[in-house]
């Protein structure tokens, strides 16, 4: 299946390097930052030493792809919203400086380079896993069946960190603030499995 990836000619006529700027912006490269940062310790610990190089580099090339490609379609998906809210306006497609229908198919392309680099490279689990993310966009799309359907008891937990990080799954709710009608369940549960995972480092 071949996909090209055409400007739509009602969009903002732009430079070479202003266009790749904006497809690198898509991505949103400090988000990816974070992923690298949790990711290449982990690997260093996992390994008890200085994991293979090889299997280093493909596993930070995938995900960085990967990443990168849950970031572009949440951009398509939030393309609306992002062109009303202050803090996301200056996005590229906000901008018009992207087309949707180009945005999306970088996106697509991302992901699938990103399945085949890890699959090929590292192993089809972490494929497979990586997968899931792209199809589950970026946190909010994924987190909406969760608060949906165990609202008050899921609980968010940051892997691939040097210390045990539990949160309740929801926003702030400033919206209820005082009216004595704010549930504690969610933070409940989230107190309690940071409890037992701090239990279960000890069995080790």
């Amino acid at each position: 299946m071949a996909v090209e990836l055409n400007i739509d000619p009602t969009v903002s006529d732009a430079g070479l390097r202003e266009r790749v700027a904006a497809y690198v912006a898509l991505t949103k490269p400090r988000i990816i930052e974070l992923l690298l940062l949790t990711t290449l310790p982990v690997m260093f610990l996992a390994s008890n030493g200085v994991p293979p190089l090889g299997l280093v580099a493909a596993t930070l090339v995938g995900g960085t792809l990967s990443a990168g490609s849950a970031n572009a379609l949440n951009c398509v998906v939030d393309a609306d919203i992002d062109a009303r809210m202050r803090r996301t306006r200056r996005r590229p497609l906000a901008r018009n400086e992207i087309s949707r229908p180009a945005a999306l198919a970088f996106g697509l392309v991302l992901g699938i380079v990103s399945t085949l680099v890890l699959g090929l490279l590292v192993n089809w689990l972490s494929a497979g896993l990586e997968f899931d993310a792209v199809i589950a966009l970026y946190h909010d799309q994924a987190t909406i069946p969760v608060k949906a359907f165990s609202f008050g008891s899921a609980v968010n937990v940051t892997l691939g960190l040097p210390l045990i990080r539990t949160s309740v799954d929801h926003g702030t709710a400033f919206d209820i603030v005082g009216k004595g009608v704010a549930d504690a369940s969610s933070m409940v549960s989230a107190i309690k499995l940071a409890a037992e995972l701090v239990m279960r480092q000890k069995e080790r």
